[in-house]
């Protein structure tokens, strides 16, 4: 056991029924949230004091916690949300209908990022841990000298040797829920004027969610099935044989994280992804990263076909090689448990010679 963990307090604490009778999966998931944090700030003011208080909330970087830890220190993260997607890249039908509801989703964001709750719970805390640097929300910035980026824990996959890339055609993967927000639909139709140029390439897409009809429709529409590998959810473990036979990890996603992308990097697969968003954040120097200009959508489409001629053109060079290296590299460097628990002990004030000893 790590000692710094042994006398750890582990309270268990749900909303009662009378208070979430209005709650069914998404619905009223704000209200819900809201009051399960209120809960929690009162519990843990009976249960106290405590030396050290972690909420570990992955759950969005939106909702403020009501959280006071006057004898100790007061740690909050990681955390993340959900970007606006543009409407350019929303393809979900009715699209007027999402399109609306991700200007909503948006102005929701900005009224309780800036909320007097928001306000007290940054005040309130002592070191708050963000997975994304490249979009902090407004409130955060003022309080940036309490700020630490740390993604979220990477699953290691137990790889007993270097990922091998099997001879044969040039392989593209995608895996992720089929929703907007990931940028299903678009690296598709990027990946359909690739293959108009180079025939032996192959794009495997493996997931589920509410484009599946719409992806199945445009592989029809482009005549690509042939070239395009539609596979459902698979259990991590069948996950390993896509990642080692892929060439490139295409996920222009602009979600919070992406902890598909920590799996591809332990195998060496070269991340290509939208500059600025989750993907990014976690890939970091190794990533091959595209920018997206609001308005200008052709632009990131064709900057997307650049880097895939580039891609292809190196993958049977030592060059790739190299690239699959670096990408290995930074996983090792950054999202290794190891890592990121010592960059946690830090923010406790422990050392990692104080702890080992």
């Amino acid at each position: 056991g790590i000692p710094l963990f042994e006398h750890c307090n582990l309270i268990p604490l749900d909303v009662p029924k009378s208070l979430s009778f209005y709650k069914k999966k998404a619905r009223g998931l704000m209200l819900y949230y809201m009051t399960w944090m209120w809960m929690v700030a009162k519990r843990v003011e009976k249960e106290g004091p405590f030396d050290v208080i972690h909420l570990v909330n992955f759950h969005t970087d939106v909702y403020p916690h009501f959280l006071r830890n006057p004898h100790g220190k007061l740690i909050w993260g990681p955390l993340a949300h959900h970007p606006f997607v543009p409407p350019e890249l929303v393809y979900q039908k009715p699209r007027a209908w999402y399109i609306g509801i991700e200007y909503l989703k948006y102005m929701t964001k900005q009224i309780f990022w800036r909320s007097p709750w928001m306000i007290r719970a940054l005040e309130n805390s002592d070191v708050i841990f963000c997975c994304n640097s490249h979009q902090l929300p407004p409130s955060y910035r003022r309080f940036r000298h309490k700020i630490r980026f740390l993604n979220v824990f990477s699953r290691s996959l137990g790889i007993k040797r270097d990922a091998v890339v099997q001879d044969g055609p040039f392989q593209l993967l995608f895996i992720g829920r089929f929703m907007d927000v990931k940028g299903t639909i678009f690296s598709l139709e990027v990946f359909r004027d690739f293959w108009k140029e180079y025939p032996n390439a192959r794009f495997t897409m493996i997931g589920k969610g509410p484009l599946k009809d719409q992806i199945v429709d445009v592989i029809e529409q482009y005549g690509l099935e042939k070239a395009v590998n539609l596979v459902e959810w698979l259990p991590q473990e069948e996950l390993v044989s896509y990642y080692q036979r892929s060439h490139v990890f295409f996920y222009p996603s602009m979600e919070a994280q992406g902890m598909v992308v920590t799996e591809a990097m332990q195998f060496g697969v070269p991340i290509l992804c939208l500059e600025g968003f989750g993907p990014h954040s976690i890939a970091r120097e190794c990533a091959i990263t595209v920018p997206f200009q609001r308005g200008n959508l052709s632009n990131t489409h064709e900057r997307f076909l650049s880097e895939l001629r580039s891609l292809h053109a190196l993958h049977k060079k030592p060059e790739y090689t190299s690239l699959r290296e670096k990408t290995r590299a930074c996983y090792q460097r950054y999202l290794r448990v190891e890592m990121q628990i010592h960059d946690i002990l830090d923010a406790f004030g422990v050392s990692v010679e104080e702890e080992a000893s």
